[in-house]
């Protein structure tokens, strides 16, 4: 396993994290990369070689560090980055070693199991090589059972292009080569606050317990989220039902995020107006937020009923809201926003994607679990979430008590939606795309559970799942090559 570093030295590593950071600051924090790194890789039985860039004898700490690793520390050679990684891996074939892999210290976060996935692709007989892309154009990480001098040569560095022409180059051999997941590299705020929302805090602990330190000084990323308006009167101290899911939204910036929400608004002007505002204003939303609210209009998904019909039923709908919605929610699927539904979310966006509603659970089913107690106190009830499905995965939790407050649910699911939680009488109680389109609909209120004090992880798991998905997306769009 060959690790490549540097000596940190002030203004030379981590230069575009400053500002914020100050340039001592920004050594301080690759130096805990580069500890936590090697503390990571030495816990799995690899001969570990840090290939270092400067004089060791600068950090002094360092030397009794790796002597307690037993990692062996040998100089780069080489005019170029390319030069000096492929000095290492001949370096390490001609002592003898048949599976050689190459990381650096930019991507402190990345798991073992891709490490130790190229290890096991490396064992093959043929010749071969394993590639992980960094989301940056360049590579995580590149393993080879055979020593491909190619791989070096006439390689751009630094660039989007590296990876690109690291496999062209690669082509050329006779070697099989097996891409691997993509991982990131730390070099700009944005991958810095993506670290800090890391899935594996465990891999780098020096790094998290630094940026705790510094959290201060380091920018939070900004979402925007747009919420579409629910305008009944609540108690105080919100205004409207709008304001309880905005403030259930901004209760998110616990989680690292600084959170901006827009109403999107139904009434004011003229529906062609507002629904031109709001769909210009979507494409500058990093996610929506489908509210809840009254019921969907039936004649949205085929059916007619007379009035009469609808009073016994107790249809109540608002044709406006309705026609605004549609229009966002599939212009959302066809931008690829982040979409949340919540209770009339969860059915509206069924119905936009060509779904079908119960139009009374009580007098359609018999069950009553699902009727509010009064105008501001929900029920609650059980219900069971797939947790091999993307929401099961996000809120990590196979059971769970949830508010309730709806008499409408989804009946025929949409083409392209796939269901993931039901309740005990079979209502169907979330529902998420069926491929990676960030889709996620909820019949039960996750704000209502953090309004009313009973907040659990189909509230709060929920909200933070759903946020690092919109910051993923931004980020991913951010770091797009131009």
């Amino acid at each position: 396993m060959i690790v490549f570093f540097k000596v940190p030295e002030v203004g030379k590593v981590k230069t575009r994290l400053s500002p914020p950071l100050s340039l001592e600051d920004a050594t301080c924090l690759y130096a805990c990369f580069v500890e936590d790194v090697f503390e990571k890789v030495c816990l799995k039985a690899f001969d570990v070689f840090g290939f270092v860039s400067g004089n060791l004898n600068d950090v002094p700490e360092w030397i009794s560090f790796f002597a307690e690793k037993r990692v062996h520390i040998e100089a780069q050679v080489g005019a170029d980055l390319g030069e000096r990684m492929s000095n290492a891996f001949r370096f390490c074939f001609e002592h003898g070693y048949e599976r050689v892999c190459i990381i650096g210290t930019d991507s402190p976060d990345m798991p073992l199991s891709i490490v130790e996935q190229a290890f096991e692709i490396l064992s093959s007989m043929q010749p071969t090589v394993a590639i992980a892309g960094a989301d940056d154009g360049g590579y995580a990480l590149l393993g080879m059972n055979r020593y491909f001098p190619e791989a070096f040569e006439h390689v751009p560095y630094s660039t989007h292009h590296t990876y690109a022409a690291t496999l062209a180059q690669l082509q050329a051999t006779r070697a099989t080569i097996i891409e691997l997941p993509k991982w990131y590299d730390v070099d700009t705020m944005s991958d810095l606050r993506r670290l800090i929302q890391t899935p594996f805090p465990n891999l780098i602990p020096k790094t998290l317990n630094f940026l705790l330190q510094h959290a201060t000084i380091i920018p939070k990323m900004k979402l925007t989220i747009g919420v579409t308006d629910y305008t009944r009167k609540a108690l105080p101290p919100y205004e409207t039902k709008t304001d309880e899911y905005i403030a259930w939204l901004k209760s998110g910036e616990a989680f690292g995020y600084e959170i901006d929400c827009v109403k999107l608004f139904y009434e004011g002007e003229s529906i062609e107006e507002l629904k031109s505002r709001n769909l210009d204003l979507l494409k500058r939303l990093d996610a929506i937020v489908f509210s809840g609210g009254p019921d969907v209009e039936p004649l949205r998904f085929g059916v007619h009923l007379s009035n009469s019909d609808l009073e016994k039923l107790h249809v109540r709908s608002v044709p406006k809201r309705d026609d605004m919605e549609i229009a966002l929610a599939k212009a959302s699927i066809e931008q690829g926003v982040p979409v949340l539904g919540i209770c009339r979310g969860l059915q509206l966006v069924n119905v936009a994607m060509g779904g079908t509603l119960i139009l009374d659970i009580g007098q359609e089913t018999g069950s009553h679990i699902h009727e509010a107690k009064g105008p501001e106190e929900s029920n609650y009830h059980l219900l069971t979430l797939d947790l091999k499905s993307k929401l099961g995965r996000m809120i990590g939790k196979r059971e769970g008590e949830v508010s309730t407050r709806h008499h409408q649910a989804a009946k025929v699911v949409a083409s392209g939606l796939s269901v993931v939680s039901r309740s005990a009488d079979g209502i169907i109680e979330a529902l998420e795309s069926e491929d990676d389109r960030p889709i996620f609909l909820v019949q039960w209120h996750p704000e209502r559970m953090w309004l009313e004090g009973r907040d659990n992880a189909f509230s709060q798991n929920l909200l933070k799942g759903f946020l690092n998905v919109v910051a993923e997306r931004k980020r991913a769009t951010l770091t797009q090559p131009a």
